[in-house]
């Protein structure tokens, strides 16, 4: 027998689910499972059905599903048990049959309700509860000067995903504004229900209160959703890789303008790759390059990630974020802003990482060179490319 899959109401939203379900079997659609946000159907003759719903506090039942009891109490009535999942279980019966509703007075679905309410309250606290553990856990390992400059730091890191890669910086805010939203609403929808009830209003004429922001809720996730795939298919379109970032023309500096050859690299390690990337995003194009020198045993290395960011306080936010953080680490000193012929801003984070921002873009760089080389010579010559060679991305 054939069988279909739908998105169910929420479970909070309970005279909706009922709905839901009793539409579906008019269409020829018999609910067979329902799972955490699916519901299986098989396909049929459409049939005239009645639908409802029992909560159940399955955390204390001995084999944490409905009781075999109550199934029977309700099936000796006319209602057949269908299915169940977690808090929220299905019965359904004959339209035509005039079996007895499972609760005549409106007062004495209240109880029943507050089982859901009270899930939803002790998740938020478990969800914050865990929050706080991840964050002072994250907090003692990285050994933070403070918990103010922890959290700065996390603030940085988040401002530098939205920067680097917009696309995964709203797919992870929409998947924690769904988590944390839908327990928000589970709340307030059971509050509705329950003071609808104490009102005498039966449980069928209370029109849910998440029915009333769905339209919005789809909107919401409509345009987020497509947000998210057309920044990720333009990052994935635009991106351009090659081997050798000397050969390359950009904003950027290359081990070739320090005079430094480099050898055939036969013999070096396997993470000692040159690499240059280029893709664009929202806020303008992004070039990361690598350079070592490859020889086995030298440690010159050069490292620079190019943004261009069109937004003068996106830019400088950025350019901040970055002086703020380690390359690969918590940067534990205090950064450093100097002055530099040719430049808008240099922050010196430490001895082997600098930002510098030059009209429309922030470079982020680490760098390995040899001793000779100077943290003046470094600037002098990446000014020297910023003013004098061609100030673009592209090819």
């Amino acid at each position: 027998m054939k069988k279909k899959y739908y998105f169910h109401p929420s479970s909070f939203s309970l005279s909706e689910i009922e709905e839901f379900y009793e539409e579906k079997a008019r269409k020829g659609l018999f609910l067979e499972k329902r799972g955490d946000y699916l519901s299986r159907f098989l396909v049929d003759e459409p049939k005239e059905l009645l639908y409802r719903v029992e909560v159940v506090d399955y955390k204390k039942e001995e084999n944490r599903n409905i009781s075999e009891v109550q199934v029977a109490v309700y099936e000796d009535a006319g209602w057949n048990y269908v299915c169940g999942n977690k808090y929220i279980h299905v019965f359904s019966a004959d339209k035509e049959a005039n079996v007895p509703e499972l609760y005549y007075e409106p007062l004495e679905q209240i109880e029943t309700v507050k089982i859901l309410r009270k899930s939803d309250i002790k998740a938020i606290f478990t969800t914050l509860i865990l929050w706080l553990f991840i964050f002072f856990m994250n907090f003692a390992s990285f050994q933070a000067k403070s918990v103010s400059g922890f959290i700065q730091m996390i603030r940085n890191n988040l401002y530098i995903m939205l920067i680097d890669t917009p696309s995964l910086f709203l797919a992870v805010s929409l998947i924690l504004f769904i988590g944390i939203g839908e327990l928000i609403l589970g709340i307030y929808s059971s509050q509705h229900y329950i003071s609808k009830l104490r009102k005498g209003i039966p449980f069928r004429e209370i029109r849910p209160f998440a029915k009333k922001l769905k339209p919005w809720f789809k909107r919401i996730m409509a345009v987020s959703v497509s947000a998210i795939l057309l920044m990720g298919l333009l990052e994935v379109a635009s991106m351009e890789k090659e081997n050798d970032p000397s050969a390359m023309d950009g904003p950027y500096m290359t081990l070739e303008d320090f005079g430094i050859e480099k050898a055939d690299g036969s013999e070096k390690p396997y993470y000692m790759v040159d690499s240059y990337k280029r893709r664009e995003s929202i806020w303008g194009e992004v070039v990361k390059t690598v350079e070592y020198s490859n020889a086995v045993y030298s440690s010159t290395s050069l490292y620079q990630d190019v943004y261009e960011v069109r937004n003068a306080k996106l830019r400088k936010n950025l350019a901040e974020a970055f002086s703020e953080s380690g390359y690969f680490s918590l940067n534990m000193d205090d950064p450093e802003k100097i002055t530099v012929s040719g430049m808008d801003e240099v922050y010196v984070v430490n001895e082997r990482e600098m930002v510098v921002v030059k009209d429309d873009f922030v470079i982020r760089m680490l760098y390995h060179l040899n001793e000779e080389i100077s943290q003046e010579e470094i600037l002098s010559k990446l000014s020297e490319v910023l003013n004098g060679r061609k100030v673009s991305l592209e090819k």
